[in-house]
């Protein structure tokens, strides 16, 4: 990590407006999508448990009610449903479900029930240990001995709770290698398809009705689709369903974005372009008229990486993925990743509810609030802490484009550039360099520093305070041929000592 030289810091801007403040309703009414959101109430990625709190999800349930969402996504695991042989059901479990579902009922919201992958007993994993977890790899992941099992583990679903079920969705993201996996030689799109035409048939002969949606892909993979309309997916489907977010891991400098602007060499990833492609593969196989789900899509408020935003770009980008929803018609349902953040640690992957892990309320909550009905919304103040850390990742997100629309390159950017790309940014001169946190500090003050000398305008570092701490954010670049590394550090003792921080590795985290 390089070394900054200290004396170069160029400005002291003054960030962005308040970032609790009342949103207006659009002037557009309502469209006619079911809007709504993923409850992972059994904490998947976090540590696999399942907690199903009533004291967490009726607040959370209260305020996805007050939100406008009309659904929920839920995962039912056929693991903790049938975890040690067929037909022996865990009540410890079904209650806690039970009682989840009738809460999401009392509120007038309804479930999308995603089935999971098998328990030991039915997988066609060849090896031990099998793994028991809700997200297991790998016996969780493969594809049951017998699909017939997995018919009979979703028409149990519907018949405990069809009452609560506003479809059922089968498996997650199975053209992932992260969720689903199968033996060697199989053909992957064909076992998933196998899967669905047994639940399919099992969940009709239990409720006719009962929607039943396939595909759940990862990204906007038509190849994948294709395959599976190739193996008669058809004929076994109420609705396609897609996760459509908008990023992508083959380029180094562009990993997240406007999700209104196309990326035209990875359409997979680029959510303006995947979405119409999907639907283009459905007309072209005579299933047009089959309604598509976006059961997961959204953008994380996290720490500073590649997948991260400020919660203000986080709004903007939900802002016209919905715009664009509304500009589709045959997307009849969108659901929204997530509700609510598992912990307090902003790490990548825990930063893209509507709420916090307070469970107060994110700008985008509002975004999405508005967009489904709701006449007048207010996001929650943030403290001290969040507002210099929200400041500070606005500015470096804003340096970060700058650099891609000037040539691969910071030389330019500065207090004037800041303000140019926001003008809720006011600039001034800097008094002094080590800026130190206390009682009177602005925490919406950011310093700017572009190297210069040897591969100038390679490297951003911005730099801020609070009341009580100084952060940094460093990104170096090298040259346009180089990784780019992202660091972000503390310190109490002021700016100075939060850069060096940063630039030598002491302090990673927030």
């Amino acid at each position: 990590m390089i070394v900054v030289r200290r004396a170069l810091f160029a400005a002291l801007i003054t960030a962005t407006a308040q970032l609790g403040a009342a949103q207006a309703p659009p002037a557009h009414a309502a469209p006619p999508v079911k809007y709504g959101v993923n409850i992972h109430f059994e904490q998947p990625i976090v540590n696999y448990v399942g907690t199903y709190s009533p004291s967490t999800y009726n607040k959370v349930l209260d305020l996805m009610k007050a939100g406008g969402s009309k659904m929920v996504r839920l995962p039912i695991p056929w693991v903790w449903i049938e975890p040690n042989a067929k037909g022996q059901y865990d009540q410890t479990f079904l209650a806690k479900i039970d009682g989840l579902l009738a809460a999401v009922n009392s509120r007038g919201m309804k479930a999308l029930a995603t089935t999971g992958g098998p328990p030991c007993w039915a997988t066609s994993y060849p090896n031990a240990p099998c793994g028991t977890a809700y997200f297991s790899t790998p016996g969780g992941a493969y594809p049951p001995r017998n699909t017939a099992d997995a018919g009979d583990y979703a028409a149990f679903v519907v018949s405990q709770w069809g009452k609560y079920l506003s479809g059922v969705e089968v498996l997650n993201e199975p053209n992932s290698g992260n969720f689903f996996q199968v033996p060697a030689g199989d053909d992957k799109a064909l076992d998933y398809t196998n899967i669905v035409k047994a639940e399919y048939a099992a969940v009709k002969r239990v409720s006719p009705t009962m929607p039943v949606v396939a595909g759940a892909l990862a990204f906007s993979d038509t190849a994948f689709l294709q395959s599976m309309y190739n193996d008669g997916i058809a004929a076994s489907s109420d609705a396609i369903s897609i996760h459509p977010y908008n990023v992508r891991f083959d380029d180094p400098f562009v990993k997240w974005g406007d999700p209104s602007v196309p990326w035209p060499d990875a359409p997979m990833n680029s959510f303006v372009l995947g979405v119409p492609q999907i639907h283009n593969v459905m007309v072209a196989n005579g299933d047009g008229a089959t309604p598509l789900w976006l059961t997961e899509f959204g953008f994380s408020d996290c720490n500073p990486n590649y997948l991260c935003m400020d919660q203000t770009t986080q709004a903007q980008y939900m802002q016209k993925s919905l715009d664009l929803i509304k500009s589709w018609s045959y997307v009849t349902v969108a659901l929204m990743h997530q509700a609510y953040d598992f912990s307090a640690d902003r790490e990548t992957w825990n930063g893209w509810g509507l709420l916090r892990s307070d469970l107060s309320r994110r700008p985008v909550y509002c975004t999405f609030a508005l967009a489904a009905g709701v006449s007048s919304c207010q996001s929650d103040a943030l403290s001290s802490e969040l507002n210099a850390q929200q400041a500070l990742t606005r500015a470096w997100q804003l340096g970060r484009a700058y650099y891609l629309a000037h040539g691969r390159s910071f030389n330019g950017f500065d207090a004037n550039a800041l303000r140019a790309a926001d003008s809720s940014f006011t600039g001034y001169v800097l008094q002094a360099y080590n800026v130190v946190p206390g009682p009177g500090a602005n925490p919406k003050n950011v310093g700017i520093y572009v190297n210069s000398g040897t591969n100038a305008g390679t490297d951003l570092e911005v730099c801020n305070v609070s009341t009580t701490m100084a952060y940094c954010i460093l990104e170096h670049t090298g040259n346009v041929n180089h990784v780019p590394v992202i660091a972000h550090g503390k310190a109490s003792g002021g700016t100075y000592a939060a850069a060096g921080a940063t630039n030598n590795g002491v302090s990673t985290t927030w």
